[in-house]
């Protein structure tokens, strides 16, 4: 009896996930909002994890997209280059963090405010809600982290200009005390777009008495032997100057502040 059973499981799994020449047909859609955790549409790990370049990704309504190349795939989402210029990203459902929400409808819900706020971030071409959402490829030059750790060498010139950029790049964030999920591995400088958000969530707190890239700043001066901290010091001062000045305020508040005390007035904003 469990071995039919098991059978049966297999079989049905074969027929709603396969792979034929190299078409892969997303049918394990849609599972309906019918239990508690489940508030939306999602893809298992599982059938992510089995895409690679060259596949084409057919989803339950037709669309079809050829997978360029595959960026990446974690525990919250796939994200894969596809023609014309583009990324394709489709939410997962792996563990219970992950089963609560659903990452494309986060990423949507959080961009008009941004976009209104005129921060950078790569541009919606088309979306379908809970499945999935294509954006523009970015080109990316390196990523902010890049420039504490010692992967990416500038010259003094070069590396004051994108700092001055940055600081331009920080002000667009004035009317934020935190952006959702941003943190010093979404940031990137582009050579044609300068520096942009290159992913976010919807839980944007809007304030005006935090700096909000002390989150992205502070990971790192905790990482010493890690990261420059001199220069990132240095950097977080800069940005705490940028955001006083486009909030037109004494950037001396910003100097004094630590981690926890932006945490605690975030917090205290949203009760």
């Amino acid at each position: 009896m469990i071995k039919n059973t098991v059978l049966t499981v297999v079989l049905l799994n074969v027929f709603l996930f396969s792979f034929t020449a190299n078409s892969l047909t997303c049918t394990e859609l849609i599972k309906k909002a019918n239990k508690v955790y489940l508030p939306t549409e999602y893809y298992s790990s599982g059938l992510i994890t089995g895409i690679k370049a060259g596949d084409t990704i057919k989803f339950q309504d037709n669309q079809e997209y050829l997978v360029q190349r595959v960026i990446s795939v974690n525990n919250a989402d796939g994200i894969f280059e596809i023609p014309d210029n583009r990324v394709l990203r489709v939410p997962l459902k792996n563990g219970a963090e992950y089963s609560r929400v659903n990452t494309v409808n986060q990423t949507l819900d959080g961009y008009d405010q941004l976009l209104e706020a005129g921060v950078p971030v790569p541009r919606i071409l088309d979306y379908t809600r809970g499945t999935r959402i294509l954006v523009e490829k970015i080109d990316i030059s390196f990523h902010f982290v890049d420039l504490f750790d010692g992967q990416v060498k500038l010259s003094k010139q070069h590396l004051l200009r994108v700092q001055e950029e940055f600081s331009e790049f920080v002000k667009k964030f004035y009317r934020f005390n935190s952006v959702g999920d941003m943190h010093k591995g979404q940031i990137v400088y582009s050579s044609d777009r300068g520096w942009l958000l290159l992913d976010w969530k919807d839980f944007h707190r809007l304030g005006n008495n935090v700096n909000p890239f002390i989150h992205c700043f502070w990971d790192m001066t905790n990482l010493p032997n890690v990261y420059d901290r001199d220069m990132v010091m240095e950097w977080w001062r800069s940005s705490d100057l940028a955001i006083a000045a486009a909030r037109n305020q004494n950037p001396e508040s910003y100097f004094k502040m630590d981690y926890w005390e932006a945490e605690s007035i975030i917090r205290a904003a949203v009760r």
